[in-house]
């Protein structure tokens, strides 16, 4: 007897996309709409990407969490993770995002005509409009709503039907494709593999979406509140430039240690006290 499997499967997920990028669409058209009946211009201001990604991704997690027949607190899993363990995620992710952000800079230098997008940052804080688009959206809804999608809802459902490799893999090949710029989608899919790793590791939410604030506020962190510029990671620059050699050189050496205190961690005890404080 055929084992019935576990919403979603990988074309469930393919359908929870596409349905996705389908709403997101329709939210668009419906702004325009608006603005073309009223004479306004909604759809340049950040407000109105907060509508569309609120209306697609909140749809697909309300709509995937009954088809899956879930309990919210089974996906909106924030079980306690320790400090050491939390700041070995922010090792590993800070080295993680400079070597990611160099490799994205060899892409965007070998193709010409793609868009640089991590080195073009807002030049600063100009009003409210610009705080929200360099802030709320990638650094606070983001990372939430993508992680009770990838992770909590699909990831969540991969392994219950497929091997771990297979899950992680998959989950993250739709995560990147969802960034749909190259440069983008490669540091994507690879940030996603360690995501979906952290996610089976710790089986907590929290430490996903910690790791995924990390990943997406590093080159805000140093240009808003510290105000260091590094050329090739977070300079405004329209022209593709490499970082410094000394930068990449902490970038390994941070994924270097943040490894050694994971395998400390979890080499021989994979479920360590996460609740210890």
């Amino acid at each position: 007897m055929t084992k019935t499997k576990t919403y979603p499967t990988i074309l469930d997920s393919i359908r929870l996309l596409i349905i996705m990028l389908a709403l997101f669409g329709f939210s668009y058209a419906i702004i325009q709409f608006i603005d073309n009946l009223y004479n306004t211009d909604f759809i340049n201001t950040p407000y109105a990407e907060i509508f569309m990604i609120i209306l697609s991704e909140g749809f697909i997690i309300f709509y995937a969490t009954k088809k899956s027949k879930l309990l919210y607190k089974d996906i909106f899993s924030f079980k306690k993770i320790s400090p050491v363990v939390l700041i070995s995620i922010a090792i590993f992710s800070t080295g993680m995002n400079i070597i990611l952000s160099e490799f994205d800079n060899i892409i965007q230098s070998i193709c010409s005509n793609c868009n640089h997008g991590h080195n073009t940052l807002e030049s600063g804080f100009t009003n409210q409009n610009m705080f929200i688009a360099a802030i709320i959206i990638p650094v606070i809804i983001a990372p939430i709503l993508e992680e009770l999608i990838f992770r909590g809802i699909i990831l969540n459902g991969y392994l219950k039907n497929y091997s771990k490799l297979t899950s992680i893999i998959i989950s993250s090949l739709f995560f990147s494709l969802m960034h749909f710029e190259i440069g983008q989608s490669f540091q994507a899919f690879w940030s996603s593999l360690f995501f979906a790793w952290i996610y089976i590791k710790t089986n907590s939410l929290f430490s996903n979406i910690f790791a995924h604030f990390l990943s997406n506020s590093l080159h805000r962190i140093l240009t808003y509140i510290f105000n260091i510029n590094i050329t090739g990671f977070n300079l405004n620059t329209d022209l593709v430039v490499h970082q410094p050699l000394c930068f990449d050189l902490l970038g390994i050496f941070l994924i270097l240690l943040g490894s050694l205190l994971f395998v400390k961690l979890f080499g021989k005890n994979n479920n360590p006290n996460f609740n210890q404080i």
